[in-house]
C-alpha cells in the first residue's frame, strides 16, 4: 500500500515536470483555461476562444470573442458598446499575457499571428474585469487601474425580475400523541470561551465627482496641461475628442499620490476645440465629471526674405488666403499669426511677378514658451526660380479690402444710376404740368360689344390740331409761315398740338372716355 502512494505521487510529479518542461520549450503562451460564461475576469494566461465569453456579475454585460474574429463587448441590450474592430482577421483566442500583462487577440493558440493589442505590456497588468457599469478594466495585483474601454455608464438598463412563483399550500399534519413526562435530567453547563469577532473593513469610498472648474488648463498649438485636484480617487485619467458624442481619444491613467495630478494631452491640432470629461476611479468604482472645453494656440508662420548675399530685403508684398498683403519688416520679416493646422500657400510680389510657396504646419516647428507652435521659414530671392511657383492674376485670390472697393464701387453706382432716373423722371413731370397734360388726366376707353352707333366718332386732339392746321389758308401778299415744330421731337410736337388744342377746344378734352365698337 505503501509503495503504490509512493508511485501514485511520482506519476503526478513526473507528469508535472514534463509539462513543464514541454511548454517551456514551445516559448509561447498555454491555454490554461477557457472561461464559462458565468466568469467576469480573465488572469494571466487566461484566454477567451471563438465562441466563449465573460459575463459581468449581474449578468448583463458580455465580452465575446466572435467567429468571425471581433471581439465585442454589449450591453444589457445587447448592443454592442465597443469592439477590437478585428472582424476579419482571423482572430480566434483573446489571451491576457502574464509575462508582460499584455492583451492581445492571436489567430491561432500556439505559433499564431497577433492582430491586436491593447498595449498595456510592461503596466503590471494581471487581471481583466467586465464591469457592471459597462466599462472593461485591466487591473495590477494592487487594484490601480491601467487600461479601459471607456464604456463605463453604458451598461443599458436590466430587464424587470421575474415575478415570484405562488407557493403550493401543504397539508396541515395530524397532531401525535405527546409522549409520557419522564424524569428531568440534571446537566452541568459547560464554560465557553467567547467568540472574538473580526470587524469586516469598510468599501472603499465612492470617488468624488469632479466638477469641470476644478481643472486649470494650459494650452500650447499641440499640447495641453491640466492640473486636476486629486480628491479622495485612486486613479484619475482624461476622455476627449473633438466630437462631444464621441469622445475618442483618452490620456494615461495615472495614480494618485499627491494632493494635484497633471496630465499633459498631446499630438493635439492647433486653433481647435475639444471636449474633455475627467474619470476618477477608486477599485472598481468609478465617477465621471460634466464635460467641459478648452481651445488650443493657433499656429505662427515666420517668413524672412533675404537676398543672395543673404541680407534681409524690406517691403516685399505677402498675401495669405483672402487676408490683407503686408510687407516684410526691416528683418525681412513677414508674421502670419493664428494659424489652423493645415497647409498655406503665401504669395509675394518680387520684381513685378507674384510667387508662392508651400508650408504646412505639421512640418518640423519649435515651441516657443507659451506654448505656441513657430514655424520658420527663409526665402531666397535670387533663388526663386528654383523653390517657387509663379503666379498668375488669375490665380491671385482677392483680399477682403478689394472686395470691401468692389461693394463700395457698385453701391455708387447704383446712387448714381437712382439720382439720373429720378432727375430724368422729374424734368418729365414738369414739361408735362407746363403744357396742361398730367399722366393722371388719362381714362382708358370703354369697350363696347354691340354694334356701333351711327355717329361720327370724335376726332382725337392730335387729329383736330393737325387738320386745322392744315385748313389754315394763306392770305395774300403774307410769307409762308414757317412748321410751327420744325425741328423739335415727335413727342414734342404731340405734347405741343395737344396743349394748343385744349386751349383752342376744351370741349374735346372731357374726362368722358369714348366709346369703342368692339368687334
Amino acid at each position: 500500500m505503501k509503495n503504490s502512494r509512493f508511485r501514485h505521487i511520482f506519476n503526478h510529479a513526473g507528469l508535472a515536470v514534463f509539462t513543464a518542461l514541454l511548454f517551456g520549450a514551445i516559448g509561447s503562451y498555454t491555454l490554461l483555461q477557457t472561461h464559462a460564461a458565468t466568469s467576469d475576469t480573465l488572469t494571466g494566461n487566461q484566454t477567451i476562444t471563438t465562441g466563449n465569453q465573460l459575463v459581468s456579475r449581474s449578468g448583463g454585460v458580455k465580452l465575446k470573442m466572435q467567429t468571425d474574429g471581433n471581439l465585442v463587448l454589449r450591453n444589457w441590450q445587447d448592443t454592442i458598446i465597443w469592439s477590437s474592430n478585428t472582424a476579419g482577421s482571423g482572430g480566434t483566442v483573446f489571451v491576457l499575457q502574464a509575462s508582460d500583462g499584455n492583451l492581445v487577440i492571436y489567430t491561432a493558440a500556439t505559433n499564431g499571428t497577433a492582430v491586436w493589442a491593447a498595449n498595456t505590456g510592461g503596466k503590471g497588468g494581471t487581471k481583466l474585469i467586465v464591469q457592471d457599469d459597462g466599462n472593461l478594466v485591466l487591473y495590477t495585483s494592487s487594484g490601480t487601474p491601467v487600461w479601459h474601454t471607456g464604456t463605463n455608464g453604458k451598461q443599458g438598463t436590466a430587464p424587470p425580475p421575474a415575478p415570484a412563483p405562488t407557493p403550493t399550500p401543504s397539508p396541515t399534519p395530524s397532531p401525535s400523541p405527546s409522549p409520557s413526562p419522564s424524569a428531568p435530567k440534571t446537566t452541568t453547563p459547560k464554560a465557553t470561551t467567547p467568540k472574538t469577532t473580526t470587524p469586516t473593513p469598510a468599501p472603499p469610498a465612492a470617488p468624488t465627482v469632479s466638477k469641470a472648474a476644478d481643472a486649470t488648463i494650459t494650452t500650447g498649438s499641440t499640447t495641453a496641461t491640466l492640473s486636476i485636484p486629486s480628491g479622495n480617487a485612486g486613479s484619475l485619467y482624461i476622455r476627449y475628442g473633438t466630437d462631444s458624442n464621441n469622445l475618442n481619444r483618452s490620456s494615461d491613467i495615472q495614480t494618485l499620490s499627491g494632493a494635484t495630478a497633471t496630465i499633459k494631452l498631446d499630438n493635439l491640432n492647433g486653433k481647435t476645440t475639444y471636449t474633455y470629461e475627467i474619470v476618477r476611479t477608486q477599485g472598481t468604482q468609478m465617477a465621471t465629471s460634466p464635460q467641459a472645453s478648452f481651445t488650443t494656440k493657433g499656429y505662427t508662420l515666420n517668413i524672412t526674405f533675404t537676398d543672395a548675399s543673404g541680407k534681409p530685403v524690406k517691403g516685399i508684398s505677402t498675401q495669405l488666403g483672402n487676408g490683407k498683403p503686408v510687407k516684410s519688416d526691416e528683418d525681412g520679416v513677414v508674421a502670419f499669426k493664428n494659424l489652423g493646422s493645415g497647409s498655406y500657400s503665401p504669395i509675394f510680389e518680387y520684381n513685378g511677378q507674384s510667387y508662392s510657396e508651400n508650408f504646412s504646419t505639421s512640418s518640423d516647428g519649435k515651441a516657443a514658451e507659451d506654448g505656441t507652435v513657430v514655424l520658420n521659414k527663409t526665402i531666397d530671392l535670387s533663388k526663386l526660380h528654383q523653390t517657387a511657383q509663379v503666379v498668375t492674376n488669375a490665380e491671385k485670390p482677392q483680399s477682403s479690402s478689394n472686395v470691401g472697393a468692389v461693394l463700395v464701387l457698385i453701391l455708387l453706382l447704383a446712387l448714381v444710376g437712382g439720382g439720373v432716373w429720378w432727375a430724368i423722371h422729374r424734368k418729365r413731370r414738369l414739361l408735362a404740368e407746363a403744357y396742361g397734360y398730367a399722366p393722371t388726366d388719362y381714362v382708358p376707353p370703354v369697350v363696347v360689344n354691340s354694334p356701333a352707333p351711327q355717329l361720327e366718332p370724335e376726332p382725337t386732339a392730335v387729329v383736330e390740331a393737325v387738320v386745322h392746321h392744315n385748313k389754315t389758308k394763306k392770305q395774300p401778299g403774307q410769307p409762308t409761315p414757317a412748321p410751327v415744330h420744325m425741328g423739335e421731337s415727335l413727342r414734342d410736337m404731340v405734347i405741343q398740338s395737344m396743349a394748343e388744342d385744349a386751349v383752342n377746344h376744351p370741349e374735346h378734352h372731357s374726362k368722358k372716355p369714348p366709346i369703342v365698337p368692339g368687334g
